[in-house]
């Protein structure tokens, strides 16, 4: 059934690629930090992890 949505979409001309809001890993993890609104130690807490584990294996 999902394929069959996708071509209607294709023939239509609404149909988005998977592709075309392609963000690299890093830009969203800044974007995602800048946005926190958490208080200090908890974003102190989430910035580490990035920078430590999440950041390094993208």
């Amino acid at each position: 059934m999902r394929g069959q949505d996708q071509l209607y979409e294709i023939r239509h001309g609404t149909h988005v690629s998977n592709r075309a809001g392609v963000t690299l890993m890093t830009d969203w993890l800044d974007e995602w930090l800048a946005g926190l609104d958490h208080t200090h130690l908890t974003e102190k807490t989430y910035r580490s992890r990035v920078e430590t584990h999440i950041r390094p294996y993208f």
